[in-house]
């Protein structure tokens, strides 16, 4: 959870980097080496969207669920838990994928491509270049512990702002979140759970629960970047982490 509130920082750099790199017309050549790039960001668009609409419909099948719960509705929230853990995991590894083409593109390869983003759109080509220096292609690791200074650079440009539209998504998050709290206290509160024999869906919780264990691991950060970032965030990213540490307790 901690990862994913620090995930919120990185939709709209995200965009600013897919929105310019969409509209780059260029000599076939150069379009062709941005193939993988534009993959990687497709897909985290694609992934971003599927996470979005599964953790909402996961989120309000639990807080309709009436105790005592059945094996039904044990099954239903199992089956919806995989699905809304594989599309998170979906945005991880989209941004090690970006991540790792930021990397190529550092290369001498590309110095004349990076020189155009570099004088057409400078926001772009230090957010590649941060994402790119900050890569272990050996571990699959992205370093995020110089996130804070990105932030206090470009923070504004790239939607680290005070935001009405990011508040009231973010109180609704919120009420979404208590409300999931206190079912969680009345289901654990039930005489006794119902068990789950299906030998495929405990395995499914198994693998999605690792997959994303294991992407989670490719970021690393820490607790004074998270400290930091607190200090210079816009009300709704401290709200945000609020309700990861509601979550996590």
């Amino acid at each position: 959870m901690e990862i994913q509130g620090i995930g919120g920082v990185f939709a709209l750099p995200f965009k600013e980097v897919y929105d310019y790199l969409k509209g780059v017309k260029e000599t076939r050549e150069v379009e062709k080496q941005l193939g993988r790039v534009l993959q990687s960001l497709s897909l985290y668009k694609a992934a971003l969207k599927a996470s979005e609409e599964s953790g909402t419909a996961f989120m309000t099948n639990y807080n309709h669920v009436r105790v005592p719960i059945s094996v039904k509705d044990a099954r239903n929230i199992l089956t919806g838990y995989i699905k809304n853990t594989n599309d998170f995991a979906d945005i991880l590894s989209s941004i090690g994928m970006f991540a790792n083409e930021c990397h190529d593109l550092l290369s001498s390869s590309f110095a004349g491509f990076m020189e155009k983003v570099k004088v057409r759109k400078p926001v772009v080509h230090d957010l590649l270049t941060f994402f790119g220096n900050n890569y272990n292609p050996k571990s699959g690791v992205i370093d995020l512990t110089k996130l804070p200074i990105l932030v206090r650079i470009y923070g504004p440009k790239i939607g680290f702002k005070e935001s009405k539209q990011s508040s009231q998504e973010v109180a609704q998050g919120k009420e979404m979140a208590g409300k999931a709290i206190d079912k969680t206290k009345e289901i654990l509160d039930q005489p006794s759970l119902p068990r789950i024999i299906e030998r495929r869906l405990n395995r499914d919780v198994e693998t999605a629960t690792r997959r994303l264990a294991k992407n989670l691991k490719t970021l690393h950060t820490n607790k004074p970047v998270e400290k930091e970032l607190w200090g210079n965030a816009p009300t709704w990213f401290t709200e945000v982490m609020d309700i990861s540490d509601q979550l996590q307790e």
